[in-house]
């Protein structure tokens, strides 16, 4: 099915990639905050909260979104359009390539380490937590697909939106799409690490982030051509 469905093939790439840079992003702090500020594994588990306040800020941007979505089907005769779903997507992408680069471009050796320069890169979760975290309100089905938290205004409106656009395929479509994301998910931890050491700070970070932007630019290209 994914091989003959394009939106099923992009849409699960791009919540693969989401997906792996969440993995990416928790071993990305402990290179920064270990190794560059030598910092204990306490402070270091602390610097995660950044994500929970995104994601605290994203928990009440989401019911507006759901909000939106049926105020849309209610003006359609009760009958949304599966892309209804997208603007909390559209919304939560641009925010996780702007957290890799303020990760990435405040972090050591771009700034001296030690003193006040920490609150770039803990920051940089904030943005993170919440742009990964837009999907949709579906809390139920968010815990019987296995997600961790920091991801929820993207994949929830992906997965929505997968639902409503392949109804007779349900299955299919979210086993595909859940796939390529546990790949993804298994892959990034293999090689994060050794690409921070290698790359730098900045420039492992900004390549994800280069990534994620071309992703949804061409996908933003792709709809335009296909609609018009």
């Amino acid at each position: 099915m994914i091989l003959t469905e394009p939106i099923l093939l992009l849409m699960s790439l791009y919540i693969a990639l989401i997906y792996g840079l969440l993995y990416a992003f928790f071993f990305s702090f402990p290179v920064v905050f270990a190794e560059d500020y030598r910092w204990n594994d306490g402070l270091v588990g602390v610097t995660f909260c950044s994500v929970l306040i995104g994601l605290g800020l994203a928990l009440f941007v989401t019911p507006r979104i759901e909000r939106d979505y049926l105020r849309r089907a209610e003006a359609k005769g009760g009958h949304a359009d599966p892309e209804d779903r997208l603007p909390g997507m559209m919304i939560g992408c641009w925010f996780v390539p702007i957290s890799l680069f303020i990760f990435g471009w405040t972090s050591p050796p771009y700034v001296a380490p030690g003193g006040g320069n920490w609150v770039g890169p803990v920051s940089s979760g904030i943005p993170f937590g919440f742009g990964s975290e837009s999907w949709s309100s579906d809390w139920a089905f968010h815990i019987a697909d296995s997600c961790p938290l920091a991801v929820v205004i993207i994949y929830f409106s992906a997965n929505a939106y997968l639902i409503d656009a392949f109804p007779g395929y349900v299955a299919s479509a979210l086993a595909a799409k859940t796939v390529i994301r546990s790949g993804s998910g298994a892959a990034m931890p293999l090689f994060i690490t050794a690409m921070y050491h290698n790359l730098g700070n900045g420039w492992a970070a900004s390549t994800w982030a280069f990534i994620s932007l071309a992703m949804v630019s061409g996908s933003a290209c792709l709809l335009w051509l296909i609609a018009y």
